[in-house]
């Protein structure tokens, strides 16, 4: 799940920025890079947590894996991404707008997410908050995660303190700070 790349049927690795938020103090026509690049990274990361699961499950019986997936970097599209359940991994998530693709020690898979985003933006203190929930599927597994399958839900939160520019919040420069979290569960098999 992208993080940050909030957006309308984006997979869980690359949700992006709903056209109708706009930068603070512009006249609504121009979207804010910022912003983009949050929401991306937030759909990454949470894609990335959602894709986690798989190894656990080596049975091919289907068990319930869960995900959480964090990132405080406003530039990076690479989330810390940690499993629990039917299987313990921690690893990395790198978010796409559609694909996230995870990386833990003992192999890799994808992660197609899909969901929707909502946010609000106060310009007196510049806080930027953005919500989501979505579904996402698991594919493409190598070593310990060949064959994984598995789909499930995942939620996104993403909250962002702007720095002002002439005396207005602007997301064209780094903010103060960013943070990503995704949380998601589902149930996951393997061969």
């Amino acid at each position: 799940m992208a993080a940050a790349r909030v957006g309308l049927q984006n997979p869980l690795g690359a949700p992006r920025l709903p056209t109708a938020r706009r930068e603070a103090g512009t006249n609504g026509r121009e979207p804010t890079r910022m912003r983009k690049t949050i929401l991306a990274v937030a759909g990454a990361a949470a894609a990335a947590t959602l894709g986690i699961t798989g190894v656990a499950a080596a049975s091919g019986t289907a068990q319930t894996e869960h995900f959480s997936i964090v990132s405080t970097s406003f530039s990076s599209n690479a989330e810390s991404i940690i499993a629990t359940g039917a299987f313990t991994a921690g690893g990395t998530d790198i978010s796409g707008n559609k694909v996230d693709a995870v990386k833990f020690p003992a192999g890799s898979f994808k992660i197609a997410h899909m969901g929707t985003e909502k946010g609000s933006f106060n310009p007196k203190t510049c806080l930027d908050s953005i919500t989501g929930t979505g579904k996402y599927s698991l594919s493409a597994g190598t070593g310990a995660y060949k064959g994984i399958r598995g789909s499930g839900t995942y939620r996104l939160s993403v909250r962002i303190v702007a720095n002002k520019v002439a005396g207005k919040c602007s997301m064209r420069v780094k903010p103060q700070a960013s943070q990503l979290m995704i949380t998601a569960s589902g149930p996951v098999s393997l061969p």
